[in-house]
This record gives C-alpha cells, sequence and structure tokens, in this order.
C-alpha cells in the first residue's frame, strides 16, 4: 500500500503542492480507488488493479481488511483511538449490487448510501462558497 500512496503523494506535491499549501490522504485515496475496484469489471477493474498493485480483487480487498486489523480499536492499550471513516454515495437513480454493498460493508468498513446528487452537489456547492 506504501508505494501506491507514496506515487499519490509525489504527483500531487510535483504537481499542485508548489507555492500552495496542500492536505491530502494518500490512504484515503487509496481506499476510495480501492473501493471503486470492487465495484468494477473488465478493462477498468483491470487498470485499477494495475495501479494499485494488486493481482485480483481478492489480493487487494485482503491488503485492505489487514491494514484495517492494524488500527482495530483492540489493537491499542490505554486512551489512544484512531478512527478512519470511509463512506459510499451512489445517485439514487442508480441501483447498488448486493456483492458491492457486502464488501463495502466488511471489507472496507463503509456505510454505503444513496443521494440525489442534483440537489445534494447543489447543496455541497452552495455551503462552499459561504
Amino acid at each position: 500500500m506504501a508505494d501506491v500512496s507514496l506515487t499519490l503523494a509525489k504527483h500531487v506535491l510535483l504537481n499542485h503542492g508548489q507555492n500552495s499549501n496542500v492536505v491530502f490522504s494518500p490512504i484515503s485515496i487509496e481506499t476510495v480507488l480501492s473501493m471503486v475496484a470492487a465495484g468494477s469489471s473488465g478493462a477498468t477493474l483491470d487498470q485499477f488493479l494495475s495501479f494499485l498493485k494488486a493481482r485480483d480483487l481478492s489480493n487487494l480487498n485482503g491488503r485492505y481488511s489487514s491494514g484495517i486489523r492494524v488500527f482495530d480499536k483492540s489493537s491499542f492499550s490505554g486512551d489512544l483511538s484512531l478512527f478512519f471513516a470511509n463512506g459510499v454515495w451512489l445517485d439514487e437513480s442508480l441501483s447498488i449490487k448486493p456483492s458491492f454493498l457486502e464488501v463495502a460493508e466488511i471489507v472496507y468498513k463503509a456505510v454505503p448510501g444513496q443521494v440525489d446528487f442534483k440537489i445534494q452537489v447543489r447543496i455541497f456547492l452552495n455551503f462552499l462558497c459561504i
């Protein structure tokens, strides 16, 4: 996972980080790409797997699952807590495949939801302009 995160960080910093403040989370981006890969097939899936340096979806999901176990609350003692939130939102006009729901919830600990993007995106953009 570190190799992909470093590739993303290098690209962002070299292309967008000069003379500006940049904050981003390579692991978050890699997680999102992995979740999108889990819902892909054919040539699109092959491209995701190639970029994420995974043999197949099972390998990709397994890498992520083992990473989540490292950060599991039971792994820490004392007052230390680490939270990593994942979410998946699809336009309400689309249907979510049960197999994708299962992977999102079990492997990625993400809570899938559906929204009306025409309304929600407008609300979000208005919020950013305030």
